[in-house]
């Protein structure tokens, strides 16, 4: 096999400034995604209210420990209901990537309920469409748990188990 050796110079003036500036975009990007997270959270005490997981927390249950989960489209819906920068919330209320649940890669959808109630915003279907186009081309439509809120279904549970949309019945995950 051929080997190709990079004419990148780590050490050059221009390396190192390419590389700070990428990384001034990374933490950027990182404090958006945080600005949805952080507006969830202030709704923490509502759901312990009511006795109800926060859409992270459904998510951290439902998803394997320990591998990795992509989330897709989280910049959606940013700039768009709200054109200022400092106080536009990218994500479109709902958290939605790829994981794994009980071991089978899948497309996974989280209503953030903790950001106007979960409330549809002007990019939420587009946002859906988009995930559920690369389930489909992955063939995962099969399995593409949604866990939902405790009154998702008529289930009453409160352990962040999915559900899955199946041949348009729903079921616990693992009874596909």
């Amino acid at each position: 096999m051929t080997q190709y050796r990079s004419r990148i110079d780590p050490g050059s003036d221009s390396f190192v400034a390419n590389r700070e500036e990428m990384l001034a975009l990374v933490k950027k990007l990182r404090d958006l995604e945080r600005r949805a997270h952080d507006l969830s959270e202030r709704r923490r005490p509502r759901f312990e209210e009511r006795g109800q997981l926060t859409p992270r927390e459904r998510l951290s249950g439902l998803l394997d420990p320990g591998l990795p989960f992509l989330e897709l489209y989280n910049m959606a819906n940013y700039l768009v209901d709200d054109q200022g920068p400092d106080s536009s919330v990218p994500g479109a209320s709902m958290i939605c990537g790829i994981g794994f649940v009980s071991g089978v890669r899948c497309m996974v959808f989280v209503d953030d309920s903790g950001i106007n109630a979960g409330a549809s915003t002007t990019t939420s279907v587009s946002k859906a469409l988009g995930v559920l186009r690369v389930a489909q081309e992955q063939q995962w439509w099969r399995y593409v748990p949604r866990p939902g809120t405790p009154e998702c279904c008529g289930h009453t549970d409160h352990c962040g188990v999915a559900r899955a949309i199946n041949s348009g019945r729903c079921v616990p995950a693992g009874h596909e």
